[in-house]
This record gives structure tokens, sequence and C-alpha cells, in this order.
């Protein structure tokens, strides 16, 4: 069924070409005392079946709450008869024509003014009503559609400056604030890629479901709604790229995946140094540094692989070292980490250093770069410990974590040799 709401005032040719244009199953004239009498005239032209003509006169026509209240009491009704609504808001007062108007914003209804293609249909030079026979339907879009079209672009930006939780706040708003299903669709999508992109930020990465099964999942629907979300084949190609990516870090034992724990933190400091968050992202560094050393120790088989596949923890083990190296490497370890049987190697330096001393090249690397007078990346490394986020009061700076940083990737690459491709792989995508 279809029904047409018109407000009517002292015009009534633009109304009757409404009527004879949208041909309604019934018609609901919003009226005034004076224009009342206008709707016998607005029947006769049109042959319209008055049982299937409603009025609803309102007392004090120049109130827009009043007028807003009329509107909205025969709105509910029409919609819960699950009939297609279509306003006329031509006729009538300013106040009843506003007060349709905010009545039917995001109800589901759809708008239309009856005007001319041309200055030269109205009369009194363009300024007048339009001439009669010229009249012409001009669709209108719900002004709330605009509203969530904002709140949507606000979500895009909090998304691509990795502000989660507000972008996925902004997509539930467009979501609520529209009725046009299609735009319902694209905006749910985006909310649950938001959560997942908002899990893995936060290494939460088994939610229920594996992120890269969940992400696998959307990819497909953004596939299938490809037209109906505007995504590019670019942006679908990253989030192609992240999947693999989480699946090579999450599929399997987490001692032959550690690189990716490497890589996938590196970039979330990165993150963290775009948002202006350099506490933050020295934080991450300063673990990232000792990440890469463990990385390399676990290559060379020196933790259990038990521990650290069920707990994630890192310990290490007599054996390990004792089947791993010659007599007099192992008694130099020994003698410098043995503790009550096992060998206890704790902190970012002594993991170095256990490398520096079974002559490996990392290890030697850092330990020089380390034990230079006035050197830089000591120097970076124990501003994480004066920083506010560790032991003192100190903010870092944006050169501090920049250059940390830079040290931290070329560290990195020396265990991790196709690090740039696995690092891109790890980027988020940018939404548009």
């Amino acid at each position: 069924m279809k029904t047409l709401i018109m407000t009517v005032g002292g015009e009534s040719k633009p109304l009757i070409s409404a009527i004879k244009h949208f041909k309604p199953d019934q018609i609901y004239f919003i009226v005034s005392e004076l224009s009342l009498f206008e709707v016998p005239d607005i029947l006769k032209e049109t042959n319209f079946p008055k049982h299937n003509v409603k009025t609803e006169k309102v007392e004090d026509y120049q109130k827009v709450i009043k007028c807003f209240e009329s509107s909205r009491k025969i709105i509910k009704k029409v919609k819960n008869e699950n009939s297609d609504v279509i306003v006329d808001f031509t006729g009538g007062t300013k106040p009843m024509s506003s007060g349709l108007l905010i009545a039917a914003l995001n109800e589901g209804c759809d708008f239309n003014y009856t005007g001319s293609l041309s200055e030269g249909d109205r009369e009194k030079e363009g300024l007048g009503v339009v001439k009669n026979t010229y009249e012409t339907m001009i669709e209108q879009h719900d002004p709330y559609e605009f509203f969530a079209i904002s709140e949507f672009n606000r979500g895009l930006e909090f998304f691509n400056k990795y502000q989660f939780e507000s972008a996925y706040k902004n997509f539930k708003e467009a979501y609520s604030k529209t009725q046009d299903s299609k735009l319902k669709r694209k905006f749910l999508i985006y909310c649950k890629l938001t959560i997942i992109y908002s899990y893995w930020d936060k290494f939460i990465e088994d939610k229920g479901q594996r992120l890269d099964n969940r992400l696998e999942k959307l990819k497909n629907v953004m596939v299938g709604f490809k037209n109906l979300t505007n995504i590019n084949f670019d942006f679908l190609d990253k989030v192609e790229d992240n999947i693999k990516f989480l699946n090579h870090k999450l599929e399997g034992n987490v001692s032959d995946n550690i690189q990716y724990y490497l890589i996938d933190l590196i970039n979330n400091s990165h993150r963290r140094i775009e948002e202006g968050k350099y506490d933050d992202a020295v934080a991450r560094l300063y673990r990232i540094f000792e990440l890469i050393a463990q990385t390399k120790l676990n290559q060379l088989n020196l933790y259990s692989k038990k521990k650290l596949n069920k707990e994630k923890k890192f310990y290490f083990l007599k054996n390990n070292f004792k089947n791993e190296f010659n007599k007099y490497t192992y008694d130099k370890i020994l003698g410098k980490y043995e503790n009550y049987g096992d060998i206890k190697v704790s902190g970012l330096y002594q993991s170095y250093d256990l490398l520096n001393l079974i002559d490996e090249n990392i290890g030697s690397k850092f330990i020089k770069k380390y034990s230079e007078k006035d050197s830089e990346i000591r120097s970076y490394l124990n501003s994480r410990n004066t920083s506010i986020l560790a032991h003192g009061l100190n903010p870092i700076s944006e050169k501090v974590t920049n250059e940390l940083f830079m040290q931290a990737v070329k560290f990195t690459k020396i265990i991790i040799s196709d690090f740039d491709k696995k690092k891109e792989m790890a980027t988020f995508p940018k939404l548009s």
C-alpha cells in the first residue's frame, strides 16, 4: 500500500499534480481551519475516492511543535500499517511543512516537493507559485541521511587514526541514523571491520574465533558487496595481506612464529608514533629490542619449546645449551649465567650479552653500540626508564622515538631477511 501525506494551504494545484503523479492508495491531508475547505476541490479534480482520505486539522498551524505532533501521529499510524509513505511538504504554512518534514526524518519515508524546472515556470518573475501545468515532482532525500553519512565519514577518520573505539561508535551511530537498507549493510560491515582491527591493535587475537578467520569471512562479504561498500581492489588486497600475516602468526606453534610477533609489535609501535603517543611507542620499542634478542635465541634453539608454545613464556634449559655448543662455549655460559641448575638470563642487555658471548653477530653489534661512550642507543633506551610510563616523569620526544624506531628496524633486519615484505603485510589498511 502507498500512502501520501500532504500539508494543505491556499494553493491546491501542486497537490493535485502530486496525487495524479504518485497515484496513492490513501491520502492524509494535514490542514488548518481555513485550508480544510480546499480538500473537496482537490478530490474533485483528482477523482480520488473519499473513503480512502483522512484529514488531520492542526489547531495552531503557526507553531512548528503542534504541526510536528500531528504529523508524527499520522506517520506512526501509517508505518504500523506497513504502508510505503510519501511525504509532500509543498502546501500549507511554513510551520506545517516544517513540522511534517521534521516528523518524517529517519522514518523511512520518501520526500517530495512539487516545484518547477525553471524560474520561467513560476509567476511573479520566478518568485510566485508554479504556473498551471508546469508542476514538476522534485524528489528530496531524507535530510537525516546526511547526518548518517557525516557520522560515517567521522568514523573513517577515526579508523585511519587508529582510534577504533571512536570509529566504531560513529559507524554504529551512522547505522542507527539511516533507514536505507543498503547503507545499513554498509555501516554494519565497517562496524565489524573496526572490531577486528581494534582487537588486533590490542593483541587480542583470539576473541571467540581467530582474527584471521573473522577477517577472511568479512573480506568475502566485502567482495560480495563491493559496489555497495565502495571498497577498491587496493583495499581488499591489503586486507588479504593482513589475513595471510595473521595466519602465519597464529597458525601452528608459537616457537615457529616468533618473528611475526616481533614484526607485529614493530608495526604497533609505528601506529603509536603516527598518533603522537611517543611514550607508548618507546615502551613498545624497549620490548621490541628485547624480543629481537629473544627471537634470535629462539632461532638458535635455546628456549624450552614446550614452555613457549604452551605459556608463551621464554625459559632457558641447561640441556639446550649443552646440545647446541661445544664444551668451551658451554663452560663460558655456565660461568657467567648458571644459577641453581638452569641458565638464568633476564632483561634486555643480558640477552644481547649472551648472544655476544656465543659469538652471534647481532649480540656483538648491539653490545658494541651500547658500550660506546655517549652511546645514542643506550641513551634512547634509558629514556624509557625515565619516562612517566616507567620509572620517571619525563615525556619522550618525537626525535628520540623516531631514532629508536629506526635502530629497532635495523637490528630486526639482521635476523629477518624479508622484513620489509612481512612488515608491509601486517600494515593496517586505510579506509576511504
